[in-house]
């Protein structure tokens, strides 16, 4: 996993994703935002105070990548990112603990 600093905000790069061989090829990539992704997005909102947009991820193969950018408070992109954990299909195979 690596964060990549743009104009914007920040990409959130999965490299090798464990779910990819399993995962990304059943996704159609335009409407779903990864389970990392989401994690990313949470945690850049909650260790910054301020309001991320409700972006999706795009995936290869192999990785999958999500542009995290911060709002402005009256945005109306604005949204939790509880909610948009609502966007993860049904399908993603629940974490395995070590």
């Amino acid at each position: 996993m690596a964060v990549e600093k743009t104009e914007k905000g920040f990409i959130f790069k999965v490299k090798e994703c464990r779910f990819a061989r399993r995962v990304h090829h059943l996704l159609e990539p335009k409407d779903v935002t990864c389970l990392y992704g989401i994690l990313a997005l949470y945690l850049a909102e909650k260790s910054s105070g301020k309001r991320v947009s409700k972006n999706l991820s795009e995936f290869t193969p192999t990785d999958s990548y999500t542009q995290i950018e911060f709002l402005e408070k009256n945005s109306n992109r604005a949204l939790p990112v509880l909610a948009v954990a609502s966007l993860v299909p049904a399908y993603y195979p629940p974490p395995r603990l070590i």
